[in-house]
């Protein structure tokens, strides 16, 4: 007998649900597209556990009859398609059947479903993919359906899944992306019995962008449209001061589907280039049309990833679009809020106290680098400045200071030294706090209020005083004195962000681990950035504060604060041994 068999249709379809199900959100995104596809106008979400435990989404849409709701949780079975040229025209976002299957080998599934709420509905129980029980129930025009146990049969899997929090944050993020999705309809969100979205229906993808991160962040986005024969576009880009530190808040719909699309986000970073700074990254919601037969969402069993058939011309027309969207808009210049140079270090240079030790730095050599200076060195690049009038500091490129003695070049990043200092002045608590007269109110995504909230104790050590005011609103009391001149909702996003990498990757890791993680947002936000020029007697400052932390050659995130190009090494690149 060969060792070629089928497998059984039960593991089939454990197998085809670990295409599409990774986790309780992914559940989620699911079952919310097939009431969208059911035309419902209200869509309720409830989860208990991070969706481990219970996912529940119910729906006013057209609802099945016996016949459809039991041919729903078959593989292959759909109302989407029925030739092969559907697949490259779909108009819908997702196979009902083909989800349903899978998450119901997973799990125990409950299916409530009527298309007349004068007639008794229908009510299906399948657990983990097994013969489905079917019989009557009350009354239903739309669907319910009841996810219990995810993963019960698949340990292996289940022991995967992160913290309860860090699931219901993926959930919330799933959410957000099918509201600006479809922004006519309306959804609430509950979690362990507690509302945490409430998005009523809303007619301009503005008010949905409004609703989901608040009217501030609206009014600092740029709103524009464009269109050719094939394609359109609407899109939503942020201005100052609403540029972000961190790659998050970016959202692509392409024919209404939400998407993760590189060439669209590229082609609006290309659209921006001449007034985007570097390491900076704007907010943007994306809306582009165009006709489905130039567009393939079956690249990925999520469809989250596309193909287009004319890559180039889509390209173009984002990029130009983009473009020339902020040419027309002369009055925006985007940007960092600074302090004047002679604020840069006064504000922050403060005398050092007792070092600390940190520990898993990362240690990066520069390919011209022999080693890194010595403290006698770096004392001597220090005591160059005291030299007539401090010419023998060099400025080049747009962040390097260098100096030369009689062995080679010692040559400092400005941003990454002063990321070192404030790094450090963070975690002893040494960082100046104001007090506000008055509270500043700020509305955030629902993520971040919640992801700020429960870091509060830990975020008022690193100077920042917050209570909760009403929903997604924050009060802040008390803010680190260096940030008065800032955008205090920039900052606390960049936060957030931070503490979500953190909870979805190394969340096992001790508090103080996250101190220092946000401690190296925090510092980074304040640093010197390139361009800013600073004299002489500030670069003094700097290095003696740099002197005094535990570590002078590199900043919090292992990069050089200073290298040494030695003689020796030069006339090797010469050629001259």
């Amino acid at each position: 007998m060969g060792s070629i068999r089928l497998l059984p249709e039960h593991i089939r379809n454990v197998i085809a649900a670990g295409e599409v199900i990774e986790r309780p959100a992914s559940v989620v995104k699911e079952l919310i597209e097939n009431s969208i596809d059911a035309c419902a106008e209200n869509i309720r979400i409830d989860v208990l556990f991070g969706g481990k435990k219970l996912i529940k989404v119910s729906d006013d849409g057209c609802g099945m009859d016996r016949e459809d709701a039991l041919l729903s949780i078959q593989r292959f079975a759909t109302s989407k398609i029925s030739k092969i040229e559907d697949l490259f025209r779909l108009h819908t976002l997702g196979f009902r059947g083909e989800a349903l299957a899978s998450i119901a080998s997973v799990s125990k599934l409950t299916i409530e479903t009527g298309t007349d709420s004068s007639k008794p509905a229908t009510l299906v129980e399948i657990k983990g993919g097994n013969t489905p029980e079917v019989r009557d129930a009350p009354p239903l025009k739309g669907t319910i359906i009841t996810v219990r146990d995810l993963f019960f049969n698949t340990p292996a899997r289940r022991k995967f899944l992160k913290a309860n929090s860090t699931e219901l944050n993926h959930i919330i993020e799933v959410l957000t992306f099918e509201a600006l999705a479809d922004f006519k309809r309306g959804y609430k969100l509950y979690a362990d019995g507690s509302e945490l979205l409430f998005l009523p229906q809303v007619y301009e993808p503005r008010e949905r962008i409004a609703q989901l991160f608040g009217r501030e962040t609206l009014e600092h986005m740029i709103e524009f449209e464009d269109e050719t024969d094939d394609l359109k576009i609407h899109g939503f880009i942020s201005k100052p001061p609403e540029i972000r530190s961190r790659k998050t808040g970016q959202y692509i719909f392409i024919n209404g589907r939400p998407v993760k699309d590189y060439l669209i986000s590229k082609a609006v970073y290309d659209g921006l280039s001449d007034i985007l700074p570097k390491d900076r990254h704007p907010l943007f919601v994306i809306y582009l049309s165009m006709p489905p037969s130039k567009v393939d969402f079956n690249v990925h069993p999520t469809k989250r990833e596309v193909r287009f058939s004319e890559a180039g011309q889509v390209y173009e027309f984002v990029r130009e679009s983009v473009l020339r969207t902020f040419k027309v808009e002369q009055r925006i210049e985007i940007g960092i809020p600074s302090s004047t140079p002679g604020d840069i270090l006064s504000n922050t240079m403060q005398p050092s106290g007792s070092q600390i030790s940190l520990s898993g730095e990362t240690k990066v050599n520069s390919p011209l680098v022999l080693s890194p200076p010595t403290i006698s060195e770096l004392k001597l690049f220090e005591g160059y400045a005291s030299y007539g009038e401090h010419k023998s500091f060099i400025p080049f490129g747009d962040v390097f200071v260098a100096v030369r003695d009689e062995k080679g070049l010692i040559i400092m990043d400005k941003h990454a030294a002063h990321e070192r200092v404030l790094y450090e002045r963070f975690l002893r608590g040494q960082i100046r706090t104001k007090r506000l007269i008055f509270p500043f109110q700020v509305e955030l995504r629902p993520l971040y209020h919640r992801l700020l909230l429960q870091s509060e104790s830990l975020l008022k050590e690193l100077g920042f005083e917050i209570e909760e005011f009403g929903s997604n609103n924050l009060l802040i009391r008390s803010i680190p004195e260096i940030y008065s001149d800032a955008s205090i909702r920039a900052l606390l996003e960049d936060i957030a962000e931070t503490l979500k990498d953190f909870k979805e990757g190394i969340g096992s890791e001790p508090l103080y681990d996250q101190k220092r993680h946000l401690a190296a947002t925090l510092a980074c936000h304040k640093s010197i950035r390139a361009n800013e020029s600073i004299t002489s007697m500030e670069i003094e400052a700097l290095l003696r504060d740099l002197f005094n932390t535990s570590d002078p050659y590199h900043c919090p995130h292992g990069r050089p604060t200073m290298i040494k190009i030695t003689l020796e090494e030069l006339y090797k690149r010469f050629g001259r041994e």
